[in-house]
Formats: C-alpha cells, structure tokens, sequence
C-alpha cells in the first residue's frame, strides 16, 4: 500500500503458505505438514528522522531508503501428530538499494 514517495507508514497485508518438516528423534515421529493464515503489518520509512545519516547510508552503500518493519502473522496448520496454531510477531529492519 505504497501510494506515493517518501509515504513515511505503509500498511502492508496478505495471505502466507508455509511447508513444515519436522523430525523429533526421543518419540520417532517424522513428518511434513502446510501451514497457512493472514498476515498484516506496518513499515515506517526512517529516512526523514536522521536525514543527513540517510544521505551517508545513500553515498557510502548505495542504500536509498531504510524501514523499521512490524508484522504479526497467525498460522496454523498440522497432520496427524502435529499441530501449530501460533499468532507470531516479526520485527525488522528493511534496506532498499
């Protein structure tokens, strides 16, 4: 949901697929499974708090744009030994070149 340059919050949303593999040695179970869910989030563009700091990150490695990333994800898939129903946060830094 970028709309236009130097947007400083973008909501960002979707769906997520996940394969799982798993293999837990004290039981002997083995197995694979999909995990699916929503997730959403915000990016905030960090460039117009320390502008002078983001001109060095432009002139010394050719990075444009720096964004503080949040996301929170809920998954939830299984098979017949193993379930996950898990509401995840994610946390970050993003660098565009």
């Amino acid at each position: 949901m970028k709309y236009f340059r130097g947007q400083v919050l973008v909501p960002m949303g979707g769906y997520q697929f996940g394969y799982f593999s798993y293999n837990l040695p004290n039981s002997g179970l083995v197995g694979n499974f999909i995990t699916q869910g929503p997730f959403f989030g915000a990016m905030l563009l960090l460039n117009p708090l320390e502008k002078d700091a983001a001109s060095d990150m432009y002139f010394n490695y050719g990075i444009s744009r720096t964004y503080l990333v949040g996301e929170y994800r809920l998954l939830s898939g299984g098979d017949a030994n193993l379930s996950i129903r898990a509401g995840l946060i994610y946390a970050g830094l993003r660098f565009e070149f």
